[in-house]
């Protein structure tokens, strides 16, 4: 009886583990994948800026 219990939270604690391990891992490439996307548009916005001064446009809307 005690060895199952035992093993039971073996297992247990082994897959706690494996789901934390993977949820950093997603989380990581969730964070990469956002910054991307910030970064893309950050650029894009002030390219638009840049060439709205670059066309005399004073008003940045």
């Amino acid at each position: 009886m005690r060895k199952k219990v035992y093993t039971q939270a073996y297992f247990l604690i082994q897959n706690n583990q494996n789901y934390s391990h993977s949820f950093g891992v997603r989380m990581k490439y969730v964070g990469l994948n956002t910054l991307i996307g910030v970064y893309a548009v950050a650029r894009y916005y002030f390219n638009a800026l840049r060439l709205k001064s670059a066309n005399g446009e004073t008003t940045f809307d």
